[in-house]
């Protein structure tokens, strides 16, 4: 009796041991997101076509938008799965700039050309400069600087490719100065498409030179599958929420650049134009030196079908003794 008594006691305990550890433990924290970008010793070409080899089958430097919990809680339940809405994102860099490759699955494609930030959309998260960012938990992590950027980018929108929506703590809704800025986009069936965006790097100082560094990163994949009416006769029709997926499950990337996940870049070698631009100045002598020569040699060829080679020669002759003798007399005081 008393041996079932006290096995009885001791079960008792151990059950609530365990409940009580149960509800002290912290809820779990989302692990750190992140993905290193593939370095480029020939960069890509932005017309929406990829071609063999121009994109590296690199899984480090790959990004997948495609599984429920990625999905923002109050929408999760609107996902019919990676066929309704998903992407495979492919990250890359050089010395000028960064590279995307987005393949986008979508059943419907729904845009209504303005505003321009409803409708289908791969919005890209950046904080180009985490040396201004707190540490975890800090309140500085969970507002915009000036170093922290919004971009959506559009394919099926009629009247524009992209936009900036923030940059900094102020909402910009155009394109915030960016400059050199390319996409170009492919559509598939349905609303799919296949993506690709080169952001150069001149537009962010955070991300100056070809050293290895580390940048807050992240996307999101809006979907949007039908227009609503709006709250009254006077409203327009708005979109009805569908779809939100983001790279790490996180919200509010619009205000937190602390939720954003991580984006590697390897060291890179210099471009071949940055020193002081020795490239430049060199290829604009080689064609001056081409259409010279080329003027000189159609003049001889023209001269010597007429027999008169020796009156070409003694103009140029007398051309560069004119010039010897004008050069010394402006160098001799």
């Amino acid at each position: 009796m008393w041996t079932a008594v006290l096995g009885t006691i001791l079960g008792i305990a151990v059950m609530t041991a365990g409940r009580v550890e149960a509800q002290d433990a912290p809820p779990p924290t989302p692990s750190e997101s992140v993905v290193r970008a593939h370095v480029f010793s020939r960069p890509p070409v932005i017309d929406g076509e990829v071609e063999a080899g121009e994109w590296p089958d690199d899984a480090a430097a790959t990004i997948r938008l495609d599984r429920g919990e990625q999905c923002l809680e109050p929408r999760r339940a609107r996902w019919r799965g990676p066929l309704d809405a998903s992407a495979v994102a492919t990250v890359g860099v050089d010395a000028d700039a960064l590279y995307l490759l987005v393949r986008v699955t979508d059943d419907v494609s729904v845009h209504p050309g303005e505003p321009w930030w409803h409708g289908d959309s791969l919005e890209v998260f950046l904080n180009t400069d985490l040396a201004d960012d707190g540490a975890p938990g800090d309140p500085a992590r969970d507002k915009y600087s000036d170093d922290d950027w919004q971009l959506f980018f559009m394919p099926g929108n009629p009247h524009l490719r992209w936009g900036v929506a923030y940059h900094g703590p102020v909402a910009r809704f155009d394109d915030a100065g960016l400059v050199g800025v390319r996409s170009a986009s492919v559509r598939g069936a349905g609303g799919s498409y296949t993506l690709e965006v080169r952001l150069p790097l001149v537009n962010f100082p955070g991300l100056a030179g070809t050293a290895a560094r580390r940048l807050g990163f992240d996307l999101a994949l809006n979907d949007v599958d039908r227009f609503v009416p709006g709250a009254d006769a006077s409203s327009p029709p708005a979109p009805d929420p569908a779809t939100y997926l983001t790279w790490n499950g996180l919200g509010d990337l619009y205000r937190r650049p602390g939720n954003f996940g991580t984006l590697e870049l390897p060291a890179r070698a210099a471009s071949a134009a940055e020193p002081g631009g020795a490239s430049d100045g060199s290829s604009a002598a080689l064609v001056v030196a081409f259409f010279v020569f080329a003027n000189l040699y159609a003049d001889w060829q023209w001269y010597a079908q007429l027999g008169f080679e020796s009156v070409l020669l003694t103009q140029w002759v007398a051309r560069v003794v004119m010039f010897l003798v004008g050069f010394i007399g402006m160098a001799v005081p």
